[in-house]
């Protein structure tokens, strides 16, 4: 009998629209800088209540992935995954886990039908494509796209289990460490290619360098108080702000693996917020209690900012010809950048030690954090 799939996917995509919805109009207008943990604990409940909706898609249409012998697993990656879904629009993200590339035939089957239901019915819902690792040969901090091959292990960190064999996701985790201890390179490579490119957006951001010629322009516009977004490219407060902060988070987590348990990597918890608080409570980052509060505020601000754009971009047919802005109190932004900055610059330096994090700084101690004026250094396909 063909794979047939049950008709919920549009019910979902038409509840996230309602649910979000509802939840910005009920904040108020209310600035979350002011509110954090409030405001991070209403994505949260959204994020989980999307989670729980993906999870009954999935074994709805696929019921033999309740099954005991399948050797796969399902997860969610992305912000799905970090439990932080700010806009319904987002794609989901899904990655399936193999214990070997020589799968069953069961196995087989329910991966076909995952990758159809995804790349189908629910390309309205999901990411086109669907990431697939077999552990027992593929290196879990790298994706291997249609396009290039990047060193990126914040893929593992911020997933979560959906469906499956929960304990293949947990070998999975587990992976990553062994893979964080034995090749420091992962960490060089990830900072140079991702960490790098966040703080040099986030600098191009404060010192208003965008627009001229060869260079991209900024989503964010200090002078005029506006964030903008054209659907793709540009996202308001996503790739300088949100990025730096996510990143330098999963630089010091990384950065700290040796020091780690299977067990802590595993319990490392799932928001940027809570895992502010984990680092500090573990001493892996050098911030106070009121300076932990400030990033977390920084980041709520940016998410709440990121969220309110990208519903204004949908509403607004967002495009490269039709580009949308988001009026902002200046000065709120403008601190908020320079927050960030400041508090990103002193998460990643190592103590005792001075560590330039400015664009165009010339040298890098050997196992200090990354100096975004260094050379570009480009990735190894594998």
């Amino acid at each position: 009998m063909a794979f047939q799939v049950q008709t919920l996917i549009p019910t979902l995509v038409s509840a996230l629209q309602t649910r979000y919805q509802l939840a910005y109009d009920q904040t108020g207008g209310i600035p979350p800088a002011y509110q954090p943990s409030l405001f991070s604990d209403m994505i949260h409940g959204l994020s989980a209540q999307n989670l729980a909706d993906v999870r009954t898609i999935l074994y709805t249409n696929i019921p033999e992935l309740n099954g005991p012998f399948l050797s796969l697993a399902v997860v969610l990656t992305g912000s799905d995954g970090r439990m932080e879904k700010a806009s319904p629009e987002s794609p989901i993200e899904l990655i399936v886990i193999t214990r070997s590339k020589f799968l069953s035939l069961q196995a087989l089957e329910t991966k076909d039908k995952i990758k159809r239901l995804v790349e189908n019915e629910g390309s309205t819902l999901f990411f086109k494509d669907v990431e697939e690792k077999a552990l027992d040969t593929d290196d879990v901090s790298v994706f291997v796209g249609p396009k290039k091959t990047k060193i990126i292990p914040t893929r593992v960190l911020d997933s979560q289990f959906i469906a499956g064999d929960p304990n293949l996701f947990i070998t999975y985790k587990d992976k990553l460490k062994r893979e964080l201890d034995a090749n420091p390179k992962i960490l060089t490579d990830f900072k140079a290619d991702f960490l790098k490119t966040a703080l040099k957006t986030l600098d191009a951001e404060i010192l208003t360098k965008g627009g001229a010629p060869k260079r991209k322009p900024l989503a964010v516009d200090i002078a005029s108080g506006v964030l903008l977004s054209d659907g793709q490219y540009l996202k308001g407060p996503k790739y300088g702000m949100m990025r730096t902060i996510q990143y330098s988070i999963a630089a010091s987590i990384f950065r700290n693996s040796p020091q780690m348990s299977e067990e802590d990597l595993r319990s490392i918890p799932s928001t940027i917020p809570q895992r502010i608080d984990w680092l500090r409570e573990k001493k892996f980052i050098d911030l106070t209690f009121e300076e932990g509060d400030q990033l977390k505020s920084c980041y709520a601000q940016a998410i709440f900012w990121y969220g309110t754009l990208q519903r204004q971009a949908q509403i607004q047919g967002a495009s490269e010809m039709n580009v949308i802005s988001l009026p902002v109190d200046s000065l709120a932004l403008s601190a908020t950048l320079q927050k960030t900055k400041e508090l990103a610059t002193k998460m990643l330096s190592v103590k005792g030690q001075d560590v330039p994090l400015n664009p165009g700084s010339p040298t890098k101690r050997p196992g200090a954090p990354l100096n975004p004026g260094s050379p570009t250094k480009r990735i190894k396909k594998y």
